[in-house]
């Protein structure tokens, strides 16, 4: 340990200093009167520069400018820098303490808000005036929650789209509260035909993945029978669009139902319903029905697909993703089981996948590398 390693660690016992490809970072809690502050700090091509300051990167292009102005400056030096410009600030009321003016802006927009929407399920401000809980149904009773929070680095546009459960394009912050829940709820009456279609296949097939499908989950894991399942993955914004279409089983089945699905392809009618739309491109009538006896489900889930490496079938809110392909085997894997396994064997490398041996049958596997 230098010198200047062991001055920084006495002096700031909570910042951790790291090596990277450009040079260091220094990352961790400044103390300044009693406050702790959060800092991110990198030094590269021979300068520091402050990366993030959380809740204080209002002033972090103020201190940059000043750190870049000066010469021989050491990690120790940057950092007593900071401590003395923050509590410079706090003792002469500056804009790192006195919030006041962000509080009563937050409460205007949320008391206008409150007015203009009367019926929402939930519409809650944090004690801190940080952040804003809201919950509404849509025009079929569907519940909507989001969670819009308070960015006070921001000097304009401090109202930020934080939680919600949709397969949302991003929403730029914005200075009026009103104005960004429209937007939420604009997208929200775009994506309308989306959950009609999702809800339909949840309630007519059997679903293997998601175990708990929430909105913003776009595609949906089937199963056929005879350890086989298909994906399906639309495009959100335009439920019209031929889905994209991925089969998981034996090869020797899976095969089947690739050739009637190619053969069908060019019959999908953007102008007709999605779901008659998917089940006539697959070859099928209906989708195989999830049996009523919760039981029966599991047990035949667990005899036709549980991983062969650990035993289970649901794992990290996984299922089993890959299937030797050897007909005599056609073991289920979680492509993490599989990975974590090949690793410690003779593998080799092509693109993005490991291949090796089936830990069952000792035939070719291939798994994809996270």
């Amino acid at each position: 340990m230098t010198e200047i390693d062991l001055d920084l660690l006495l002096n700031y016992p909570l910042i951790k200093k790291q090596r990277t490809t450009e040079g260091f970072s220094y990352t961790g809690v400044v103390e300044v009167n009693n406050v702790d502050y959060k800092v991110k700090l990198k030094y590269r091509k021979n300068k520091f520069i402050f990366h993030d300051l959380d809740k204080l990167n209002s002033i972090k292009n103020e201190l940059n400018k000043e750190i870049g102005e000066k010469k021989d400056l050491s990690e120790l030096k940057v950092l007593d820098y900071f401590r003395d410009y923050v509590k410079s600030l706090a003792n002469n009321g500056g804009i790192l303490i006195n919030k006041s003016y962000l509080y009563r802006k937050v409460l205007m927009e949320y008391i206008e808000f409150t007015k203009f929407y009367l019926n929402l399920t939930k519409c809650q401000l944090s004690d801190d005036f940080m952040k804003i809980f809201i919950s509404m149904q849509d025009e079929n009773k569907r519940e909507h929650s989001i969670v819009i929070s308070i960015d006070d680095s921001e000097v304009n546009n401090i109202f930020k789209l934080e939680k919600y459960d949709l397969p949302i394009k991003p929403i730029k912050n914005n200075s009026n509260l009103t104005v960004l829940f429209d937007q939420f709820l604009a997208t929200v009456e775009v994506l309308k035909p989306y959950f009609d279609f999702m809800e339909h296949l949840d309630n007519t097939a059997w679903i293997l993945d998601p175990v708990e499908p929430k909105k913003c989950h776009n595609y949906r894991r089937i199963y056929l029978g005879e350890n086989t399942s298909v994906t399906v993955r639309v495009d959100a914004y335009n439920i019209k669009l031929r889905p994209e279409i991925l089969f998981l089983g034996p090869e020797r089945i899976v095969e089947i139902y690739r050739d009637n699905l190619n053969s069908n392809l060019d019959t999908w009618d953007e102008n007709g319903d999605p779901y008659t739309q998917l089940l006539k491109i697959l070859g099928m009538e209906n989708f195989p029905e999830k049996p009523a006896d919760d039981v029966e489900s599991a047990e035949l889930l667990i005899n036709n697909t549980e991983c062969s490496i650990c035993f289970t079938f649901n794992l990290n809110e996984k299922n089993p993703d890959i299937i030797c392909r050897n007909e005599h085997c056609e073991s289920c894997y979680h492509s993490q089981c599989l990975y974590e396994w090949l690793i410690t064997g003779n593998v080799r490398r092509v693109f993005s996948e490991l291949h090796g041996l089936c830990p069952n049958c000792e035939k070719q596997i291939a798994c994809p590398i996270p």
